[in-house]
């Protein structure tokens, strides 16, 4: 219940300008991290756009690139080959590119 808030809420704390840059990265990482444990199906669907690439790892998962929109955060969410369930999530970029936008 506590996560579906936090979906619901910072859309609007962003637009009304009320989280700092620091802030906003701290929820780009929570949101990167909310996808962990759920289906790689559910991103995509949630993402609203098609992957920019996917990687077969040496340990025989997938690792899928997300946010082509902001060449300068790019997003990676690794998933199960087996069963599909994201196990992480890392980015590329700093405190100033990666931040949650509504």
């Amino acid at each position: 219940m506590k996560d579906k808030l936090i979906l619901l809420l910072l859309p609007a704390l962003v637009s009304m300008g009320c989280l700092s840059y620091g802030d906003r990265h701290e929820a780009f990482i929570k949101m990167g991290n909310y996808y962990v444990g759920k289906d790689i199906q559910f991103l995509r669907k949630a993402s609203g756009k098609n992957s920019h690439g996917i990687v077969k790892l040496e340990n025989g998962n997938f690792e899928e690139e997300f946010g082509h929109n902001r060449p300068n955060c790019l997003k990676f969410f690794e998933y199960s080959a087996t069963t599909g369930i994201v196990v992480s999530f890392r980015f590329t970029g700093n405190k100033t590119n990666c931040v949650w936008t509504s």
